[in-house]
């Protein structure tokens, strides 16, 4: 992993923290410290105009995983275990990435197809995020995991059930969850986190899940490169209803701003 030491918390020192009755940390990834300060971070982009909801109505919402477009996506969260004699709980999903910068480019690009320009980056407190879905959970009788994607596999591979199976010869509530991160290894670049909410009766509607945020869980709100006046109504209006009101600091995205001409000095 490519994160600093001295930067970052392991999911080994987030499990020693998190791990309970109602959360359970898997596999291996990095969390960034946020501004070296000790707050832990990961990141989400969303358009404009669901952030804004996130944060009105202090609610953050999961997804069926059946809702899911990709196919490839949904493919092991939603099959048959029958004969394996493992029975599925409700599970709903939220995917963040525990990489601010790295691969920012790619992120705008990838979310917003259409160039609609709408779109922000969120960087969310993980602390806030998990005593929050703890809470949840608890209320609930459910459990909390969280779980990196792991890239092993191709299209083709994901597609191959006896491949998958030569792997995974037993399915339990863990292994499940980690088939639930198979990413076609296309996708390694995105660093996704998965956190799953798991229980017998989730309030899911609509094939949404929405739970109830405790605390102050957004720290910064970046806007994409270029931001249509239309989405936002305006940079100062996202500044002031944002920073000014609710205290969130706003950044604009300065990934293709213009650069000064480089000048060669002789003694350099």
């Amino acid at each position: 992993m490519s994160k600093n030491e001295n930067e970052s918390v392991s999911s080994r020192e987030l499990a020693e923290k998190y791990n309970s009755d109602y959360v359970k940390i898997l596999g291996d990834f990095k969390l960034d410290c946020f501004k070296r300060s000790t707050s832990l971070t990961v990141y989400r982009y969303m358009r404009y105009k669901w952030a804004k909801n996130l944060i009105e109505s202090k609610k953050i919402s999961f997804a069926d995983p059946a809702t899911w477009e990709d196919p490839f996506e949904k493919r092991f969260v939603c099959g048959d275990y029958e004969q394996s004699g493992f029975k599925k709980k409700q599970i709903a999903a939220f995917c963040v990435t525990t990489e601010h910068g790295e691969n920012e480019s790619a992120f705008w690009r990838q979310f917003d197809m259409e160039n609609r320009h709408d779109l922000v980056q969120l960087t969310f407190d993980f602390d806030v995020l998990i005593k929050s879905l703890s809470d949840f959970a608890k209320k609930n009788n459910a459990k909390v995991y969280v779980s990196p994607c792991k890239y092993d596999y191709t299209s083709e591979e994901i597609k191959n059930n006896s491949k998958i199976q030569k792997v995974y010869k037993t399915i339990d509530e863990e292994s499940f969850i980690e088939l639930a991160c198979l990413k076609r290894r296309a996708f390694k670049y995105e660093n996704e986190l998965r956190i799953f909410m798991y229980g017998e009766k989730l309030p899911i509607e609509g094939g949404r899940l929405n739970i109830p945020l405790k605390g102050k869980l957004l720290k910064t709100l970046k806007v994409c490169p270029n931001p249509s006046v239309e989405a936002f109504v305006s940079n100062d209006f996202v500044r002031e209803m944002l920073q000014e009101r609710l205290g969130i600091r706003v950044e604009k995205s300065h990934l293709y701003d213009e650069v000064s001409k480089f000048k060669f000095s002789r003694g350099k």
